[in-house]
């Protein structure tokens, strides 16, 4: 089953999803979906291990309040429907162990001699001064 489907109908699979105020660097966040088990054998038979795995100290619920948390803080301008979407989706993810990455793009300047440089203007001055000196 993916996750689509599940999303569909959480409690076939023994779950559903609770609003909870949470919060992340003490920036208060809105109201967050945050998965609560109904119905621990229909949740067993969906997601297998998954209960036995977070016996060790980290719950589903702490967990899910995690990836609820993590998302909510990196996207607090977003529509609250696609933000509480995209929170559902990772946390059947997570539920699902497809790990989630997260890209980052830096951009460096090369300079002379393959030396880098955070601003093009840093690199600009670099190469200036380089070709004065030749």
């Amino acid at each position: 089953m993916d996750t689509q489907e599940i999303l569909k109908d959480t409690e076939a699979q023994g779950f559903v999803f609770q609003r909870e105020k949470l919060a992340k660097n003490d920036v208060p966040l809105r109201d967050v979906p945050v998965i609560w088990v109904t119905d621990s054998v229909k949740f067993e038979v969906a997601f297998p291990g998954t209960t036995l795995a977070h016996l060790n100290g980290t719950s589903t619920h702490i967990g899910s309040q995690r990836v609820g948390r993590d998302y909510a803080y990196d996207h607090q301008a977003e529509p609250k429907e696609k933000r509480d979407a995209a929170i559902q989706r990772l946390n059947v993810e997570w539920l699902l162990g497809i790990k989630q990455t997260k890209t980052v793009e830096v951009k460096v300047f090369v300079g002379p001699n393959d030396e880098t440089f955070a601003t093009k203007e840093e690199a600009s001055a670099a190469w200036l001064e380089w070709q004065s000196q030749q």
